[in-house]
Formats: C-alpha cells, sequence, structure tokens
C-alpha cells in the first residue's frame, strides 16, 4: 500500500514539474480582431491546461474573463492552441496574458483594440495597414552552403514601431528547407525557428495579423498541387496563423476575407489548387486557383459593398513582362486570368486594387482598361530575405506596365492608408526602407477606381 501511495506521489510530483515548466517558445499571434470577437495563436510546450485571461485596460482591478482554446496541431511536445475571444466590444483596448493552469506564464500583458462600430453612426474611419512579403530567417545546419540569404532584421523592428490596424503577411513568411518538406512535424518546426526570431516576435504582439502564404511557406520552390505534404502544410498553416477562416467546407485551401471600415480583403490559396508550372497553357486542367475558389471569389466580389475591394495573392496578377515560363505570374494561367478580368469587367465592379508579393523587389503596375478604371497590382518585396536588384538588367527593366518611380530593389515594406469622406474616400500607397524613410508614394481617389456610372 505504501508503495502504492508513493508511486502516485511521485507521478504527481513528475507531473506538477512538467507543468511548472509550461513554456511558450514565442509571442502569442494576434489575429483577426473585430466589433465582438479576437482570435490568438499560442505555441506551448509542456503539460498544462491552457487559456488566455483579457480584461478591458481601464479597469486594472477587473477580473480577467478566462478563455480555452482549441488544439490545432501537436507535435513534438509543442501544442499549437488557437483561441477565440468573444463577448467583447467594440471601440476598446484589452489586455490579455497567457495562463497554464489559470497561472500566468508572463509578467508582462499584451494588448489589443476592437475597431469601433461606425456604420449607421458617423462616417467610415481613416485608418492604415502595413503590408510586406519575403521573411528568411538564417539557419546555417539547413541553409545552402555560401553566403547566407537572410539579411538585417532591422526592417521588422521599424515595422513593430510602425501605427496601423494590422499586418498583412503576403507570401513566404517562412522559408521551408529540402529537410522541412516531409511532414508536420518538421514544417512546424521551421516555422517555430522562424517565429522564435525577436524582431518577429516584437512584430507579431504589436498589432493584429493576416497572412496568406507562397510557395516557400507551403512547400518547393515553385511547388503546386502535386506536393505530396500539402495537407500537412495546410494543418500548420492554420495552426499558426489565426485568420478569420480557412477556405470553405466543400473546398479546402487558405483562402478568407475579412472587412475593416470600408475596405473588404480577399486573401487568396495560389498553391493548393495549382497545377504544375510546366502544364501547357492551353491544357483546360491548368489551374490557378481552382474553379471552388475562383467561384468564392467572384461570389464575394459581387456581394460586396465596399468601397474599396483589395485583393492577396502570392504571386503578381497582372505581369505579362515577366520572363516566360521563369516568372510565377498569372499570366502562366490564362484561363483563370481571362476569366477573372472577363468577370471584373462583366460585373463591373468598381475599387478594386491587387496586392502581391514573391518578386524580391517592388513595384506598381498598372493595366489600362478601355471604357474602365485601370487596374493596379501593388507588389512589395522582400523583407528580410535577398534582393533581386538586376531586375533592371531582365526584360522587366523596361517594364511598360511599371508605374515610373515605382522600382524599389532593396528591403521594403509597404503602408496603405484610407482617408476621407463619404463618397470621396482616397486610398494612399507607400512604399518604406528599414529605418521608415518614404521611397515611393501614389494616392487614389475614390473616383479613379470606380467605375462611372
Amino acid at each position: 500500500m505504501w508503495k502504492t501511495i508513493f508511486n502516485i506521489f511521485s507521478i504527481l510530483l513528475i507531473i506538477g514539474g512538467l507543468q511548472a515548466q509550461v513554456k511558450m517558445p514565442f509571442s502569442p499571434v494576434l489575429g483577426f480582431v473585430t466589433y465582438r470577437e479576437a482570435k490568438v495563436g499560442v505555441e506551448v510546450c509542456g503539460l498544462g491546461e491552457i487559456f488566455i485571461g483579457v480584461r478591458p485596460d481601464t479597469c486594472v482591478t477587473c477580473k480577467p474573463q478566462m478563455y480555452s482554446g482549441v488544439e490545432m496541431l501537436n507535435t513534438g511536445g509543442f501544442r499549437n492552441i488557437t483561441f477565440t475571444l468573444f463577448e467583447l466590444s467594440p471601440g476598446v483596448r484589452y489586455a490579455y496574458r497567457v495562463y497554464a493552469d489559470k497561472k500566468p506564464l508572463t509578467d508582462t500583458l499584451l494588448y489589443f483594440r476592437t475597431p469601433a462600430l461606425w456604420e449607421w453612426r458617423t462616417q467610415a474611419p481613416d485608418f492604415s495597414f502595413l503590408v510586406g512579403s519575403c521573411v528568411y530567417v538564417n539557419d546555417s545546419l539547413y541553409d545552402r552552403p555560401g553566403k547566407p540569404y537572410g539579411k538585417s532584421q532591422d526592417i521588422l523592428y521599424t515595422l513593430a514601431k510602425e501605427q496601423g490596424a494590422f499586418t498583412l503577411w503576403m507570401g513566404d513568411n517562412v522559408y521551408l528547407r529540402e529537410g522541412d518538406f516531409t511532414s508536420s512535424a518538421s514544417i512546424a518546426s521551421r516555422y517555430r525557428h522562424t517565429l522564435h526570431n525577436p524582431a518577429l516576435q516584437a512584430l507579431l504582439k504589436a498589432r493584429a495579423n493576416y497572412a496568406i502564404w507562397d510557395d516557400h511557406d507551403f512547400g518547393p520552390n515553385d511547388s503546386d498541387r502535386s506536393f505530396e505534404s500539402k495537407a500537412a502544410s495546410l494543418q500548420v498553416f492554420k495552426s499558426f496563423w489565426p485568420n478569420p477562416y480557412f477556405g470553405t467546407s466543400e473546398n479546402s485551401g487558405i483562402y478568407s476575407s475579412f472587412r475593416y471600415a470600408d475596405v473588404e480583403f480577399f486573401l487568396l490559396d495560389n498553391r493548393y489548387h495549382r497545377a504544375p508550372n510546366r502544364m501547357q497553357k492551353e491544357d483546360a486542367k491548368k489551374d490557378y486557383w481552382g474553379g471552388g475558389q475562383l467561384q468564392w471569389l467572384k461570389d464575394k466580389l459581387i456581394s460586396s459593398k465596399a468601397t474599396f475591394k483589395i485583393i492577396v495573392n502570392g504571386n503578381q496578377l497582372l505581369n505579362t513582362y515577366a520572363t516566360e515560363g521563369s516568372m510565377e505570374t498569372l499570366s502562366l494561367y490564362p484561363k483563370d486570368q481571362a476569366d477573372l478580368m472577363t468577370f471584373l469587367e462583366a460585373y463591373r465592379v468598381s475599387g478594386v486594387l491587387f496586392l502581391s508579393g514573391d518578386r524580391h523587389f517592388t513595384e506598381l503596375l498598372k493595366l489600362d482598361r478601355p471604357g474602365l478604371y485601370p487596374l493596379y497590382d501593388f507588389t512589395c518585396s522582400p523583407l528580410t530575405s535577398g534582393v533581386f536588384e538586376k531586375v533592371g538588367e531582365t526584360k522587366e527593366g523596361n517594364n511598360p506596365m511599371r508605374v515610373p518611380g515605382s522600382l524599389v530593389t532593396q528591403a521594403n515594406y509597404g503602408r496603405i492608408s484610407i482617408s476621407g469622406t463619404k463618397g470621396s474616400r482616397e486610398l494612399k500607397i507607400e512604399v518604406l526602407d528599414s529605418v521608415g524613410k518614404i521611397l515611393f508614394e501614389k494616392a487614389f481617389s475614390q473616383g479613379e477606381l470606380s467605375v462611372q456610372k
């Protein structure tokens, strides 16, 4: 009997010791934030029940409301949990903290603010948000030999200090290496290594985050629907990025949408259903987004009443001057490109702006459309990966689609601001360097991006 009691006591001591050692490898990732809800992604290692405690920032004596989450992934002792914080109030700044068995894991509080409820009350609020793509964090054990591909992390600290409602991650946010492709555990370890970077931690907790992927956080370079671990990649992406939702019940993928003020964002998945680049253009099965996602996008655009409709994609959507067969633009998939362009024209959809990453340089492309407003594609890249400095020496060097002065071949990020009164809203694009200096800017009035009656 005493032996049994001793064994039970020993087990309890071990469990208690493990629970006391619960740790977070990196800061919580603040995701989708709306009037009455917010999502937060947390990764922990060690046993214990994990909660998030939330209270209004102004009520220091208030007892935190405790929320439990949904475990999205469990690999190698690391648990990824997504929390939905509900029954919040609009226009309130909240303080929150992660708890293990209701004991705080950190001494410091984190914060977020729900948007103010403006519909039927005031004008749509002015706001800005930040965009960027291509984050490479060096890892000498798995990197290719030679000069490190990852560059200075200073730009991430600059981004963390920016003012903006949210950060929009436009793909290649994580660079999977050759040793990472085989399982969810190895893919997750690469995410963990990247997000553990102190500069990224500062940025991820600074404001809400929304993300899409491109080839390097989906699988190998130029990867497509044939990638054998694509289901694992999807599971890991959903576990680390607390987006509003992921695909539909009928069609898998990372695509989703959300609204902020009078702007609607459509986050696209350019990998999960994508046919191989090398498939002949004439092949009817050469899908880019896949029929289910493309129909979803059309339905959302038809239903949207937003002043501006921002479509976010991993690759450029308008560029027809990239070197044939080597640069992954939508023009390699003429069926889907023509389908989308024909739809936008037929339904006279106003306020469309494309955002993209991928290219390791930044530019603004313009496509004129007779009888309609021109379409623009703002490509913003890179943050910390290598820069394609010699683009000027390629066929694209004198791309006639490029807005003069918009080519940037150094580390940079974008700031997009929406302002003005109803009917006269303005959308402004700015490109900034690693210390926040403006390198290029262009503003569009609401009328310039609208179909005229």
